[in-house]
């Protein structure tokens, strides 16, 4: 039996350019900030809730800029598909997550962030919705400094 999905009650096809555009928006990230080094031809769609998988962007984008020093800076990046697969990585050039932290990033309830700050609550939920529209979302630390977060969807075929 077929697992049903959180999202197929209102499940639409997803432009990811649009999708990354409307969040960043949403947390006053500068456009300059979304990367894209090869453009692709047409639109690029997942299958899904676009308002969860906007909640999921949104909740990385602010979790980077909570960390990211004054002169600092945030990327979004969608790379092209490969083998059915849309990657959307968010990557910052804050501290990066401690390595003994970095195993728990997705567990409810546990935030890096100073006491009272955060419920710990949206790396948790981000991940489900990825889990819940077929990917995966992993985390971490880059060579040259900072986080990067890389949520994996399958291409819509639609």
């Amino acid at each position: 039996m077929r697992r049903r999905l959180a999202f197929e009650a209102e499940s639409h096809f997803v432009n990811l350019m649009t999708w990354m555009a409307s969040a960043a928006a949403l947390a006053f990230v500068p456009a300059q900030a979304l990367a894209q080094p090869d453009r692709p031809a047409g639109p690029v769609a997942v299958e899904g809730d676009a308002d969860q998988l906007q909640q999921l962007l949104l909740n990385l984008a602010m979790n980077a800029l909570d960390v990211v020093p004054r002169r600092g800076s945030l990327e979004i990046e969608l790379r092209l598909p490969q083998s059915g697969w849309v990657e959307v990585r968010v990557s910052d050039s804050g501290p990066g997550i401690a390595p003994a932290l970095l195993t728990r990033v997705f567990e409810p309830f546990f935030s890096g962030k100073d006491s009272g700050l955060g419920l710990g609550l949206g790396l948790t939920v981000s991940r489900r919705i990825a889990e819940d529209h077929g990917g995966s979302l992993d985390a971490f630390n880059r060579p040259e400094g900072g986080a990067c977060f890389v949520l994996r969807l399958p291409v819509s075929q639609g």
